[in-house]
């Protein structure tokens, strides 16, 4: 097995896909998060801390422990957005940093040139690859935690509430118009009325052209069912679904969804490929820097050849 070559490849394999993930990730970009890296968590931390003291003092109130419960969802959220910013910059930086020397070093030594050090580049890729590894998959973790559970804001720091996936705002299911959420669980978790940011791909948040093209119809119940109060048990103008949005001309949400996502996958690909660069950095150091397929002579022979 010629673990340069491997080695060269899991290296090569690293940058590749470390530069494209900076070229999507959505921090770094600036399309997500830009000031999630200067969040005052004391501050938030410093207001719960009052609010226990003298305004929410009994913990028996359910009204209290709600109050207080939210406070301190929003110093967890704060410290995994400037966990997660942090870390977007640190893993992949040091994956292209990493990925590239590696690989030259690989390049080299495939080539049998610098065998002499190879045992040195083993114990680099060991090293870096270890570090790599730790800092990718710690990002991916913050990351699709964030993703699958955390409320998207718009640029007003509003959440979005859910919607159908014709568009509607409510649904009419034989006794009364409801929302797209479980309206009795809501009462005890409000963010079930909001998007996460694992929604935003969905086309009811997005430009919908099948949407746009029905409210066009003359006929359209778009027209009729708009801008009414969906909270009325009795059925309204024969209305099975109420639209109480426009319709979205932008697709930026999907944009963020598409490119945050690939950025979870590829940066899990380049956790894959550090551990592949540990083992060979590991064989590397192991082996006794000869060419590969090579064995030297014994000194013997070589005294009676000459």
């Amino acid at each position: 097995m010629n673990s340069n070559l491997f080695f060269f490849i899991c290296a090569s394999a690293i940058l590749i896909l470390s530069v494209i993930s900076i070229c999507l990730a959505p921090i770094i970009n600036g399309i997500l998060g830009s000031e999630w890296g200067t969040n005052n968590c004391q501050f938030l931390s410093d207001d719960y801390d009052y609010y226990e003291k003298n305004v929410f003092t009994d913990k028996n109130n359910d009204e209290h422990k709600k109050a207080l419960d939210k406070k301190k969802g929003k110093i967890n959220v704060c410290k995994r957005e400037k966990a997660m910013h942090g870390l977007e910059y640190a893993s992949l930086v040091c994956d292209v940093v990493v990925g590239g020397f590696c690989a030259i070093f690989g390049l080299l030594h495939y080539l049998e040139v610098g065998l002499s050090f190879q045992k040195k580049t083993g114990i680099i890729g060991l090293i870096t690859g270890t570090i790599g590894f730790i800092l990718t998959i710690v990002y991916v973790i913050f990351s699709s935690y964030i993703f699958n559970n955390d409320l998207f804001y718009d640029e007003n720091n509003d959440p979005i509430g859910k919607l159908y996936s014709n568009g509607a705002t409510y649904k009419y299911n034989g006794y009364q118009y409801i929302p797209n959420y479980d309206i009795e669980k809501a009462l005890d978790d409000d963010n079930l009325r909001f998007v996460k940011y694992c929604e935003l791909g969905q086309k009811q948040y997005n430009y919908d052209s099948e949407l746009y093209k029905f409210s066009e119809e003359s006929s359209s119940s778009y027209r009729t069912c708009r801008s009414i109060v969906g909270n009325s048990k009795a059925k309204i103008n024969n209305c099975d679904y109420i639209w109480n949005t426009r319709i979205n001309e932008k697709t930026e949400h999907k944009y963020l969804y598409d490119r945050w996502i690939t950025t979870i996958i590829l940066s899990v690909f380049i956790a894959l490929f550090n551990i592949g660069m540990i083992l060979f950095g590991f064989f590397l150091f192991s082996e006794n820097g000869t060419p590969s397929g090579s064995t030297p002579l014994p000194v013997s022979s070589v005294n009676q050849a000459n």
